[in-house]
């Protein structure tokens, strides 16, 4: 990621957090089994997420986000997204959403 910053890699990891779409891919991402290849379907993803279509919403806008930033991988063709090089930094933030997820306003997870 070149020469930037902790602060700006903080802002990075934060700022992919900050949609519920974004954050329930990761969290599934995250909860899927390490033995084997954790890889997420688009099918599996939540139609009922708001007005636009899902699917148009994660192809056009979410899954390039976090792509771009390495957190996930996205095989386009078989429309399948997996950890990317740099999902390992999202581990963290997201054991803490899980563990404080009852505590949180609203659609969180």
């Amino acid at each position: 990621m070149g020469n930037r910053s902790e602060g700006e890699l903080c802002d990075d990891r934060l700022e992919a957090l900050g949609r519920y779409e974004r954050r329930r891919l990761l969290l599934g991402l995250s909860t899927a089994n390490p033995h084997e290849d954790s890889r997420i379907d688009f099918g599996e993803l939540d139609r009922n997420s708001g007005e636009l279509d899902p699917l148009v919403v994660m192809r056009h806008l979410h899954l390039p986000y976090l792509e771009e930033r390495g957190f996930i991988r996205w095989d386009r063709d078989n429309q399948v997204v997996s950890k990317g090089s740099r999902f390992d930094e999202m581990e963290p933030l997201l054991q803490l959403l899980r563990e404080i997820e009852d505590e949180l306003p609203g659609r969180w997870t």
